[in-house]
């Protein structure tokens, strides 16, 4: 994804394919799990052509936030993906357009939210936050506040899903919200003199 070569259109067709590939490892990891069995066509010839194990429960409910403007292809790929798995009123798509916050030195302060368009409640929802780039943690932080401080209850869950994140990131995320799950195809440390990559990511 980051080498010079890939341009679009194969830049979102990329992202496309690796949100698939993570939203896969989330769900098998994080989502509620149920034993069932269904009928497969082998049944037609021998008693036995019944498929039996876990699977998705059924029940779960989810909601995919879209963080514009770089989270709208991510989030949009796991609305699709998830209805797949899950029924469809058991999933719900949010957007929320936020910005960064900068001082006069173009340092990060934080982040301003502009608007939003939230479904409803949270809770015992797993509310998923995919979003390409955990960089200083301001924009994840802002948004699970924005839904912390609205009284929508509190979700089973809250995970965020990453293309590329930083230590900065993981420090501020771990200070500020202990309870989210972070995934990540890629924690960026390059820029780290040896002895911090030698140490523990956040510490």
């Amino acid at each position: 994804l980051g080498h010079p070569s890939t341009v679009q259109p194969e830049f979102t067709e990329m992202i496309r394919i690796l949100y698939r590939q993570m939203l896969h490892v989330v769900m098998a990891h994080e989502f509620p799990k149920t034993d069932q069995a269904f009928d497969t066509r082998m049944l037609s010839v021998t008693p036995e052509g019944r498929w039996h194990g876990m699977t998705i429960d059924p029940a779960s409910k989810v909601v995919t936030v879209d963080l514009a403007r770089a989270g709208m292809v991510p989030s949009q790929v796991c609305f699709e993906v998830l209805h797949r798995v899950l029924p469809a009123s058991h999933i719900r798509q949010d957007h929320i357009v936020m910005n960064r916050a900068t001082d006069a030195q173009q340092k990060v302060t934080g982040a301003d939210v502009f608007g939003s368009k939230v479904g409803g409640p949270i809770e015992n929802r797993i509310l998923l936050f995919p979003d390409p780039m955990g960089a200083t943690g301001s924009s994840i932080c802002q948004a699970i506040d924005t839904y912390k401080n609205a009284g929508l209850g509190t979700p089973s869950k809250v995970i965020a899903l990453h293309m590329i994140l930083t230590p900065e990131y993981i420090k501020t995320v771990q200070a500020r919200h202990p309870d989210l799950q972070v995934y990540g195809f890629r924690l960026d440390r390059g820029l780290s003199p040896a002895e911090v990559k030698n140490t523990v990511a956040g510490t």
